[in-house]
């Protein structure tokens, strides 16, 4: 019979009380049949004026069972029995389990679970108060002291997780507990656990007496005499656990040890510092912040003092080091139409090498060059005109060469059409055709090294300029039905704030050059030419027999053909003047602007005409298994020719001629290629003249190669789900044909040599090859020698997954000059569930070293259970 009673008395609280002893945790106690019960439905009815007649509880609870609820009800106490999904719940306090069973007398519930015929414990006691939840085998709640006995509890406090042993719960929401388990690992069967004989868990922390370590069932020899465990679902602040170790070259060394700040829901800061035993030291700061749907970002600064080897020998160095990175995006929906973004990376030439960060990171620390850039951007709706602003940063770790934009500023104004209608009336005239685009570009640059900021001329290394473009688009034209024609015109103006000025020196018999500093004066210099283009397609196709493999042959040429016009802008206005440059009194050309950021216009007038020719080729084949029966495929994406000849100049009219080229290999892979021939002869010391090499009567050999260059790259793959799919099949067809012949075919896989079973295992393959070749000439000796340059780079990466929890890669590289592996980095990952470890190795080479690192996953105990060993590039230099 289902029964569902509800009882209002006032709340209990548990304690271990009178009757535990009598309490069987391996099996429902189920009264006496024998003994003398009373209606349980019309017992219910009475039961709520019974109780507020005598009752002493002070809280309401309310009780239900989905099976039957059962009073016994003596002079010497009133006992319930709820069976089956048995709950009570008063206040913030619920319990829940199959069998519960309460006495009035000692204000004891007690709650168990039930136990199968293999001794399976199942249906456990749940017991909840406020924000924590407990699973165990038994419980005794006492509702005048407040206070629980559980047994075998099971509970999360944060990523820790808490088991067995005895948990008594007290008043003030804090539990002493005894010969429990402590893991973070959320296997049933823990991988590794912490034994805490005695402990208990009081607000945020849990803390611990005698405890020892245990991995895989084996007790670890690692007693902890007493510690803690912070027990918090949100960020905290807190102490770093450093890293310890020796490296020959700087001694022993204190690592990453620190604090970290947690700065309310939107930001945190952390502060490291690194010691070593022989004089290096350094001192990091970081911090990260973030705004939902606004922006976010990180912050890192760094500053260190590295000495490597015993001071006032002949192997010590010193160097003080620093860096700044900074990283910053805007969510688009911030401020729609405004941008803004930064990636800042500035350090120290030497940074990299003394970077604990890098140092088992080879790629890092042969990277010569870095670069930053801060970028903001702006548009207006409704309006043409669209405005950013950048500051970039570039450097060579090798020299300490420096390059700074501060600022770019560039205002750009899209194509306008300022005489079309707005309400256009029949046909479009043709001045509506004529469009109008502005561009301006602001630059402040400055290229220096590191030992030129203390030289007090360096502000006569700023250059600054703004440029000025406006683009002019006539009318479009149809030639030919086929042929379209684009003409236009240009103007640009550029204002420079510092020149130059070139004088002789009789005294010293040599040109004297002064430079003024930046905005002292304002220059400008101004450019204009013509232009117009011509291009179409020609489409050329080929058509085999019906039911060939090759069904037709595609061949698209796109040809195109341009004219430009540029006069002489040798005029003073534009910056040229005369100097002597011997004591003859010769005299030579020179511009006041040289070395600004936009150059200054032509000395000579030019009219050329540029042509380029594509081409793409591609065929079309049947194929069965594409639903249109055929399919394309591209045998060349791109072949293309250029070259130009200025109708103007007096000699070697013609430049050279370049082609490029790409095409697929197999997989999607893509290879180009580029080389450029010279039109024209060279005489015997290497110097070209205007003569054509095709006038030897050599009509096939139309140039001289300067250079060649070939790339491409491929990848292979395999063994994701190709097992599973093959095993899928073969089960299918072993069904099918029956039970005889499904036990052939076993046989057969079984001693057959010849049965190839597919390689299930995940594994990826990738190369990257470029070949360089350039051709010069020298005179030496009254002799001509031709200079071959041949560049050549490999790069290869491997990747191979045994099993799932298993990654092995491999990268590397082959320089074709020494003959050798270039840099070489091997690492191996394991994931073991709670734990992981990782094995890095650069076998050879500058940066020779290897690291390994075992230890939990879990950010609570990851700075605490772990073994870390590694070594130092600096050890064997």
């Amino acid at each position: 019979m289902l029964k569902k009673c509800s009882l209002i008395i006032v709340a209990l609280i548990i304690t271990a009380g009178a009757g535990v002893q009598k309490m069987d945790a391996q099996r429902i106690i189920m009264p006496d049949k024998n003994e003398k019960k009373t209606d349980t439905v019309r017992m219910a009815m009475d039961s709520t004026e019974a109780a507020s007649k005598s009752s002493t509880f002070k809280d309401p609870v309310k009780y239900s069972a989905k099976d039957s609820i059962v009073y016994d009800f003596s002079d010497v106490d009133t006992i319930i029995f709820m069976y089956t999904e048995a709950k009570v719940v008063s206040l913030d306090m619920s319990m829940s389990a199959r069998y519960i069973e309460g006495s009035k007398k000692t204000s004891n519930i007690k709650g168990l679970g039930y136990v199968d015929s293999t001794g399976t414990q199942l249906e456990k006691p749940v017991f909840t108060q406020g924000k924590d939840s407990y699973e165990m085998d038994s419980i005794i709640y006492n509702f005048k002291s407040e206070k629980a006995r559980i047994v075998n509890i099971k509970t999360k406090q944060g990523d820790m997780q808490l088991s067995g042993g005895i948990t008594k719960r007290m008043p003030d929401n804090s539990s002493f507990i005894k010969d429990v388990i402590s893991t973070t690992c959320e296997d049933p069967h823990p991988h590794y656990y912490i034994k805490i004989t005695r402990g208990k868990i009081a607000g945020k922390y849990t803390y611990f007496g005698p405890s020892y370590l245990v991995i895989a069932d084996v007790p670890i020899p690692l007693v902890i005499p007493f510690g803690f465990f912070p027990q918090q679902s949100s960020r905290s602040s807190g102490f770093r656990m450093p890293t310890y170790g020796e490296e020959v070259a700087r001694g022993f060394f204190l690592r990453n040890i620190g604090y970290y700040f947690a700065l309310g829901d939107y930001m945190d800061l952390e502060f490291q510092g690194d010691y070593y035993t022989l004089g290096s030291w350094a001192l990091r700061s970081s911090a990260r912040y973030t705004k939902k749907y606004k922006f976010d970002g990180t912050f890192n600064l760094s500053y260190a003092f590295n000495a490597t080897g015993e001071k006032n020998s002949s192997d010590y160095r010193a160097a003080t080091t620093f860096s700044v990175q900074w990283s910053h995006r805007q969510s688009p929906k911030a401020h729609p139409g405004t941008g803004f973004s930064a990636n800042v990376n500035f350090s120290s030439a030497n940074n990299n090498l003394y970077n604990n960060n890098a140092s088992h990171d080879p790629y890092q620390n042969i990277n010569n060059t870095i670069s930053s850039s801060i970028s903001y951007s702006r548009s207006w709706d409704g309006s043409p005109l669209n405005l950013s602003v950048n500051a970039s940063h570039s450097q060579n770790m090798r020299d300490s060469t420096y390059s700074i934009t501060l600022p770019n500023l560039t205002l750009t104004m899209s194509r306008l059409y300022p005489f079309a209608r707005k309400e256009r009336v029949g046909s479009k005239a043709l001045y509506e055709d004529i469009s109008l685009s502005y561009s301006a570009t602001f630059d402040n640059k400055v290229a220096f090294k590191s030992t030129e900021l203390k030289n007090p001329n360096f502000t006569k290394k700023i250059n600054n300029g703004l440029n000025h473009n406006i683009n002019i688009g006539l009318p479009n034209f149809t030639l030919f039905k086929y042929v379209n024609l684009s003409p236009s015109v240009r103007y640009s103006t550029k204002w420079y704030f510092k020149s130059i000025e070139k004088n002789w020196d009789s005294i010293r018999r040599r040109v004297v050059i002064d430079t003024t500093s930046a905005f002292s004066k304002l220059g400008m210099v101004h450019e204009y030419g013509f232009s117009a283009s011509l291009n179409t397609q020609i489409y050329g196709i080929v058509n085999f027999k019906k039911g060939s493999l090759i069904e037709a042959v595609r061949h698209v040429v796109k040809p195109s053909l341009s004219l430009s016009y540029n006069p002489d802008m040798k005029k003073a206005f534009n910056g040229y003047r005369r100097v002597q440059v011997d004591t003859l009194g010769n005299t030579a050309e020179y511009n006041i602007y040289e070395g600004q950021p936009y150059g200054y216009p032509s000395q000579r007038e030019s009219g050329s005409i540029s042509f380029s020719l594509g081409n793409n080729l591609e065929m079309k084949m049947r194929n069965r298994k594409d639903s249109t029966g055929v399919k394309k495929v591209p045998l060349l994406n791109t072949f293309d020719l250029s070259t130009s000849y200025n109708l103007l100049a007096d000699s070697m009219n013609l430049a050279n001629i370049s082609f490029s080229g790409s095409t697929n290999l197999p997989g999607n892979t893509a290879l180009t290629f580029r080389f450029t021939l010279d039109p024209y002869q060279i005489n015997e010391r290497g110097t070209r003249v205007n003569k054509f090499v095709w006038e030897d009567k050599k009509w096939l050999n139309i140039g001289r190669l300067t250079n060649f260059s070939l790339a491409f790259g491929y990848s292979f793959s395999g063994g994701k789900g190709k097992s599973d799919k093959g095993k899928g099949k073969s089960n299918e067809r072993d069904n099918r044909d029956g039970d005889d012949h499904s036990s052939a075919n076993s046989r057969r896989n079984t001693y057959s040599p010849f049965v190839y079973e597919p390689f299930s295992v995940p594994w990826s393959f990738s190369f990257n090859y470029s070949y360089n070749y350039n051709k010069s000439y020298s005179y030496s000796n009254n002799q001509l020698f031709t200079n071959h340059a041949h560049t050549q780079t490999l790069g290869f990466n491997a990747s191979i997954s045994p099993t799932p929890n298993w990654d092995m890669r491999l990268q590397s590289g082959f320089d074709f000059k020494a003959m050798d592996l270039t840099t070489t980095n091997i690492s191996i990952m394991r994931k073991l569930h709670c734990f992981s470890f990782s094995f890095n190795w650069t076998p050879m080479g500058r940066y020779q070293s290897w690291s390994f690192k075992i230890g939990i996953n879990s950010s609570m105990l990851a700075d605490v259970l772990k073994y870390d060993k590694q070594s130092s590039y600096w050890d064997n230099r």
